[in-house]
Parts: C-alpha cells; structure tokens; sequence
C-alpha cells in the first residue's frame, strides 16, 4: 500500500486523492511512512473507527499526518 501511495503523490502533486482502505492496513501504512516501528502500531495507533478519516498531506516527497481517526463530517472538504 505504501509503494502505491507513494505513485499516487507523484502522479497528483498538489491534488485531493480519496483512498479506502482496512484499519490495520491504514496503520501499518502510516507506520512505514512516518518511521514508526512496525512491532509496535497496535500501542502506538489505535485501530480507526469505521468511515473515520485519516489524513496524509505530502511535501518534497514527505509524508506528514494531518489528521488521524477523524469522524467524517458532512462539509468534510475530503471529496
């Protein structure tokens, strides 16, 4: 998931992509692109809620998380 998230920011660059994925898939994925050690994503990101939004904003290649487990709101500017 990650090697695709990484093809998405340099296929978009500057653009607002939707990705849909399973909550210990979003974790581990956060883990490896933020530099968390993957033995402990379980402690360190609680699992996401369904219909939840996380989200990831890149600059210069950098992963950064804006937003983790947020509740989905109807003027969410996500789409």
């Amino acid at each position: 998931m990650v090697h695709c998230l990484q093809l998405l920011a340099k296929a978009h660059p500057g653009e607002r992509i939707l990705v849909v994925g399973h909550n210990t898939v979003i974790r581990l994925a956060l883990c490896q692109l933020l530099g968390i050690d993957l033995s402990t994503y379980r402690r360190v990101l609680a699992a996401p809620d369904n219909v939840a939004v996380t989200e990831l904003q890149v600059a210069d290649r950098m992963f950064r998380l804006a937003r983790f487990n947020a509740p989905l709101s109807p003027v969410d500017p996500i789409f």
